[in-house]
């Protein structure tokens, strides 16, 4: 199975088990199933739960809000994650505030949010953003991203449990790559996966340096650490975040290094990674050293040579964490 086949695979059975279980967004119907073929022959089998939406974002999350607020299930589909700021009003000054302003939340129903995020396919500066961190502090909003160590269909069962409203970030590489089993990879690899996060190790002793990310980087990071490996003969850990917010503390205890490289594909000047400093200082989780790897602070170019410069890499993260940990060696 694949990762956009296990996302159709939890679309299918959201359907299938509710009738007032519905599906909108911009360009769904079959034949043409969405611009990654998520929702592909899912109108077919039930045409009355999957609405195709005029070209308005905004439009998109108004409607899918209020089905919400009348109790229903609701997944909404934004074709690229750059143009959540379309969405931005609806959910800021919208449903992030209704979610207070009721006091019986059983009378809601679930609303997932999902969109493609990501660049690594040239499709220039409008179109391969990584956005998610403009979220990160508005209140009543969940935000999910899955990476190919475990199904997404898994992650999105949970949500659709335990929370109302939630953002689901995909990466659009990440759709045609298998996901990872456990017993089968191409080196001696430890995945565990848990609820909200996975670690991937190299070997079962103790690192000497921990990866923290999520999402498309978190292939990044494993091909960083076996890399790393074949050079140096360091051995790195992968943790990778599935819950971007409120994050599940629980991963902390694999932190088993003294060495943490925080990597993000978005900006990382004042991103996402930047909260984990602000972390491990109030906790007082001193490390030996810590590196910060992100985007550059300006818009990514639609030359994919200049875009692969431009976005973190496997040849980058070799070299800075060579540079800033293992120079010595």
């Amino acid at each position: 199975m694949n990762y956009v086949s296990s996302i159709n695979s939890f679309l299918n059975k959201f359907l299938k088990t509710n009738y007032n279980n519905i599906i909108i967004g911009e360009d769904i119907l079959d034949p043409y199933g969405g611009a990654f073929k998520v929702t592909k022959g899912l109108s077919e089998k039930y045409p009355s739960q999957i609405h195709q939406m005029p070209i308005s974002e905004a439009m998109i999350t108004g409607v899918g809000t209020g089905l919400m607020l009348k109790n229903h299930n609701v997944i909404s589909e934004i074709m690229f994650g750059d143009f959540l700021t379309l969405c931005s009003d609806q959910i800021i000054n919208g449903i992030s505030k209704f979610m207070d302003l009721h006091e019986d939340k059983s009378l809601i129903g679930r609303y997932i949010l999902r969109t493609p995020m990501g660049g690594y396919r040239g499709y220039g500066p409008t179109h391969s953003q990584s956005l998610e961190s403009i979220y990160l502090n508005i209140p009543n909003i969940s935000i999910f991203s899955p990476n190919i160590f475990s199904k997404p269909e898994n992650l999105l069962d949970k949500i659709l449990v335990s929370e109302n409203f939630s953002l689901f970030i995909e990466h659009k590489v990440s759709y045609p790559k298998a996901i990872i089993p456990k017993e089968k990879n191409n080196f001696d690899l430890k995945i565990s996966n848990y609820d909200f996060f996975d670690i991937i190790d190299i070997f079962d002793n103790k690192p000497d340096y921990v990866i923290l990310t999520y999402g498309h980087t978190s292939e990044i990071a494993l091909s960083t650490i076996i890399e790393l490996f074949l050079k140096k003969e360091v051995k790195g850990r992968v943790i990778s975040l599935k819950k971007l917010k409120p994050i599940d503390y629980n991963f902390i205890e694999f932190i088993d290094a003294e060495r943490i490289v925080i990597l993000e594909e978005g900006i990382s000047e004042n991103g996402w990674g930047i909260f984990f400093f602000k972390y491990f200082f109030e906790k007082n989780r001193f490390f030996e050293d810590i590196l910060h790897i992100g985007s550059k602070n300006s818009s990514i170019p639609s030359s994919v040579i200049m875009e692969k410069n431009h976005l973190p890499n496997v040849e980058k993260c070799v070299d800075l964490i060579l540079k800033r940990f293992f120079k010595k060696q």
